[in-house]
């Protein structure tokens, strides 16, 4: 197994893991560090809904 690839998986698998619990819990993370950074939410807006 490459350096490159196990990268890639543990990402993969970290990422999915995130999903699976958002999915319950309706909290990400991710999302979290993305508003104090101050990029703005798109609640289902898009495209001029």
């Amino acid at each position: 197994m490459t350096k490159t690839f196990a990268t890639e998986r543990t990402i993969r698998i970290m990422v999915g893991a995130n999903l699976f619990q958002g999915g319950f819990t309706r909290f990400c993370p991710a999302g979290a560090i993305m508003l104090r950074l101050g990029i703005k939410r798109n609640d289902g807006e898009a495209y001029g809904r």
